[in-house]
């Protein structure tokens, strides 16, 4: 799982914030660290499907939203792509 403002080749984007520190605060929010140290989308470790990717963009949105109630995160609305 990673962020930036490009999306590299072969991967798609599932939600768009602010800043660079808002991104951060989703990825560590929404994902599971491996024993690598980098972050995992639980939801798709096992196949990598529309469903499961929408399942993941939803989960993704509710700790936006969380972030936003609880004044952590800069933006005010829900961006998605």
């Amino acid at each position: 799982m990673g962020y930036g403002r490009v999306t590299p080749k072969g991967r798609l984007p599932v939600f768009s914030v602010d800043t660079e520190e808002e991104a951060e605060k989703l990825i560590l929010g929404a994902c599971v660290r491996g024993d690598d140290g980098k972050f995992y989308a639980r939801e798709l470790l096992e196949e990598q499907t529309l469903p499961n990717l929408y399942a993941f963009g939803e989960k993704v949105a509710s700790v936006h939203d969380r972030l936003v109630a609880l004044g952590k995160c800069e933006c005010k609305d829900r961006k998605t792509d």
